[in-house]
């Protein structure tokens, strides 16, 4: 081995003999001191950014204000009453009104009366459109000498002690009804098929005369009529060509005249009519 290797090797080897290089307890510090800033950072731009959107939101939020409410599809209230019943005010920020939910809840806990069967809500910028639907064809009919609305479904929607207090409904006259109770369907005798009642109700719509009548009698299917608002009685017998028999019976009225009067078209080719306490008529083709 030559000088030159042996003075590498002994180099080498006093090298690897000295002590490791001690670290300055500052330069540690220094290192921790920059995670900690870090971190500082990081939460500063969160509070930061926490700040801007409240600021923001503060400078936004006054622009959702509601400057208008619409109602649409009332026929038993005011605009004014429904309003008032949803607990929507002008003025009031959108965000802070309710959900719809919450607002269907109001109006339906406010309408004592059961006049609305569905609400709809919808929002805009600054507006608020409250839809309301009536429930459909309402009548009043009496059990046990009480009065009692109900709808086309025969869900009994309201008491009343007489009649006045269902005034501008019509009065129906319908089969035995075994039970009856506010809020629920009523119940008739067992294997009760009452879906011409519907149909009746469908073609006076149709033919529109459902808003003129004041009375029907739907205790038989075989022996169907209707009270208009003008004091004339329509006999129309078995549920079948109702729109016949109603067309009939509208013609006979123009041309005769209404009246304290009975129009029966139960026979299309043999319509009657007569003034009540006179003799039937019978009226050719």
């Amino acid at each position: 081995m030559n000088q030159t290797t042996q003075k590498e090797t002994v180099t080498t080897e006093a090298r690897r003999q000295q002590p490791a290089p001690m670290r300055h307890p500052y330069a540690e510090r220094k290192r921790q001191n920059k995670a900690i800033l870090h971190l500082l950072r990081g939460m500063m731009t969160v509070v930061g950014g926490m700040i801007f959107v409240a600021g923001l939101l503060l400078l936004i939020l006054p622009m959702f204000r509601v400057k208008s409410i619409k109602v649409e599809g009332s026929t038993y209230y005011t605009d004014e009453q429904i309003i008032e019943a949803s607990g929507i005010k002008i003025g009031d920020e959108l965000f802070a009104i309710g959900t719809k939910d919450e607002i269907r809840k109001r109006i339906w806990k406010w309408d004592t009366n059961r006049y609305i069967d569905a609400v709809g809500v919808k929002r805009g910028f600054s507006s608020v459109t409250i839809i309301v639907s009536p429930p459909q064809n309402l009548m009043y009919t009496e059990f046990n000498g009480k009065y009692y609305m109900i709808d086309r479904g025969f869900r009994v929607l309201r008491e009343g002690t007489s009649e006045s207090d269902f005034a501008g409904l019509p009065r129906v006259e319908l089969p035995t009804v075994c039970a009856l109770s506010v809020g629920s369907t009523l119940t008739f005798e067992e294997g009760a098929d009452l879906s011409y009642v519907g149909t009746l109700l469908d073609t006076l719509e149709t033919a529109e005369l459902l808003d003129r009548v004041t009375a029907l009698d739907v205790t038989s299917k075989f022996r169907l009529s209707y009270r208009t608002e003008d004091g004339c009685r329509v006999d129309l017998g078995k549920a079948g060509e109702l729109s016949a028999k109603l067309a009939l019976a509208e013609e006979i009225i123009d041309r005769r005249g209404e009246g304290d009067a009975i129009v029966d078209v139960s026979d299309l080719q043999k319509p009657t009519y007569r003034r009540i306490n006179e003799a039937d008529v019978l009226l050719a083709n």
